[in-house]
């Protein structure tokens, strides 16, 4: 097995947290809207978005990211090209 999956996937895979040590957080319309207001694009219309979009998920409720999980109310748009954004969409701060 260790034949096809990558390294950096297995030490990544290691290193995860075990669900029950996981905090998931339900992310309602107010905190879904604090977090849209700083995103000026996503992975689908800017070449240079770089962060999941819960990282600004983490610094708007001030979870801890090594532990946190996020559901969302509803799925986000983008604000310039109207795509989805999940929780781990990448998107452009700005």
């Amino acid at each position: 097995m260790s034949d096809y999956w990558p390294q950096s996937f297995l030490a990544a895979a290691s290193a995860r947290i075990p669900v029950e040590e996981t905090n998931i957080i339900l992310v309602d319309e107010f905190v879904l809207r604090e977090a849209l207001d700083w995103v000026s694009g996503c992975e689908n219309c800017e070449t240079d978005a770089v962060h999941n979009f819960d990282y600004l998920l983490d610094a708007t409720t001030g979870a801890d990211p090594t532990t946190t999980e996020y559901i969302l109310c509803r799925p986000a748009m983008c604000p310039q090209c109207c795509g989805h954004i999940t929780e781990k969409t990448r998107i452009r701060i700005g």
